[in-house]
């Protein structure tokens, strides 16, 4: 059996008396008004759609207890149900808004709305109303809704912590065209979920990152930074050197000249040489923790980047001071005492 939407006319023959056919009538108001809301979103017998924080074996989510999904109908895979739910969590987590998905194959039994193969996904006025339905009754922050046969892929917001503009949904809807008509559901509802943890639709109470994450952060921007300071400072030295060995003594340039045309030479090849020097980089591990943009807004964590990249720089600088080690003794004026760079001959 299946929940179905009421008719108020059995109640146009009810006697208008005070005491037991006033309570009746409320009674019977009562009952029509919670058939409605059921109608509304779409529940039936055969697909009920519990909170899956509470009954996470109902919304189809085996072996756990408690999940951010319900699926009962199993729409998604069991390992993109994870992913979802996992991305779902890590969002609701450290006090951020509660985000929950509800996966359904057609909202109502009863709609007269009817979704063609060539129709774009998006939100229509009954899909928005069971979306903020389903999130008021489990109190979801933030509540995604997708149902199949109606083409439907909402996201709403229902709390203070979020704030959901319609050009923030209409980029949402844009990015999850290609993956709801390719049928990869999970990765269109993966989309919606990442753009919520970029900051384009959450603008709560921000987390701290924690102190390993801004380690990570550090080191991200150290390594490369040693890698550009070596060959800056690197090349300026080779290059500022040959110059006045080949050149300068020809033309009588400066030994200052000749090291200003070394940078320019170094900084030149530090535009070709910085694709290669990043990839090195991130093949040594150098990459960012997963963070929001409000997150990377943060002082704090501005300050750590900044941080590892001037050590990383100033380390790079020293490194490249290397071919000093090198010169021979006595071969033109750019020689310097080595012993001031660190290392010794």
């Amino acid at each position: 059996a299946r929940t179905v939407r009421r008719s108020p006319d059995h109640l146009v023959g009810a006697d208008l008396v005070p005491g037991a056919g006033i309570g009746a009538m409320r009674g019977a108001l009562w009952l029509l008004i919670a058939a409605l809301a059921l109608s509304e979103v779409g529940v039936q017998a055969k697909h009920p759609f519990p909170n899956p924080l509470e009954d996470p074996a109902g919304c189809g989510r085996e072996g756990v207890s408690s999940s951010h999904v319900c699926d009962p109908e199993l729409l998604l895979s069991s390992e993109g149900a994870d992913r979802v739910d996992l991305m779902a969590r890590a969002l609701s987590s450290g006090g951020g808004p509660v985000v929950l998905v509800a996966m359904m194959s057609k909202i109502s039994a009863e709609t007269d709305v009817v979704a063609h193969a060539f129709d774009k996904w998006s939100c229509r006025a009954q899909a928005r109303k069971a979306t903020l339905a389903l999130g008021g009754k489990w109190g979801a922050d933030v509540m995604i809704l997708y149902s199949k046969e109606d083409r439907a892929f909402c996201v709403e917001a229902r709390s203070s912590k979020v704030r959901v503009s319609d050009d923030e949904q209409q980029v949402i809807l844009v990015g999850v065209q290609d993956a709801l008509n390719l049928g990869v559901t999970d990765m269109a509802v993966s989309f919606a979920l990442m753009s919520m943890r970029d900051g384009a639709v959450t603008n709560g109470v921000v987390a701290m990152p924690t102190r390993a994450e801004l380690m990570q952060v550090a080191f991200a921007g150290m390594i490369p930074f040693i890698g550009f300071g070596m060959t800056d400072n690197g090349i300026m030295i080779l290059a500022g050197d040959a110059i006045e060995d080949f050149i300068g003594q020809k033309i009588a340039l400066s030994t200052m000249a000749s090291a200003a045309w070394g940078n320019l030479i170094s900084d030149m090849a530090g535009v070709f040489l910085g694709g290669t020097v990043a990839q090195i980089a991130h093949r040594l591990g150098a990459v960012e923790p997963v963070l929001t943009h409000a997150q990377k807004n943060l002082p704090t964590y501005i300050q750590w980047k900044l941080c590892g990249e001037a050590i990383g720089v100033g380390l790079g600088c020293w490194l490249g001071m290397a071919p000093l080690m090198f010169r021979e003794e006595g071969r033109a004026p750019l020689a310097r005492d080595i012993s001031a760079t660190g290392f010794d001959a």
